[in-house]
């Protein structure tokens, strides 16, 4: 049930973002042709271009971000291991102190 909500509410953000970025490709349709360190891109309505730049700075952004978030995602795995080994450990311990009759 929860998988199909999150799948049509991704659904319903990728219509919004599909109507949201036709609608301003509609409202900006001047052409125009840009050129990038000497060499020219072609000629694309100016909505279009807009929607190009913006989408490869959010690649841009996530990329920047990745290398950060796969490094605390690893060192809180191996936080959550430490943490295990150490519950593991405990426990041992506790049973090793009944069977000596030590109190707890």
């Amino acid at each position: 049930m929860l998988k199909k909500l999150k799948l049509m509410l991704l659904l319903l953000v990728v219509l919004l973002a599909c109507a949201l970025g036709w609608w301003i490709v509609d409202d900006n349709p001047a052409d125009l042709s840009l050129v990038l360190l000497g060499f020219p891109l072609g000629i694309l309505p100016a909505g279009l271009w807009l929607l190009i730049f913006l989408l490869a700075g959010v690649i841009a952004g996530i990329l920047v971000c990745l290398p950060s978030h796969v490094v605390a995602k690893q060192s809180l795995r191996r936080q959550d291991k430490v943490i295990r080994q150490l519950k593991i450990d405990q426990e041992m311990q506790a049973g090793q102190d009944k069977l000596d009759g030590k109190p707890e």
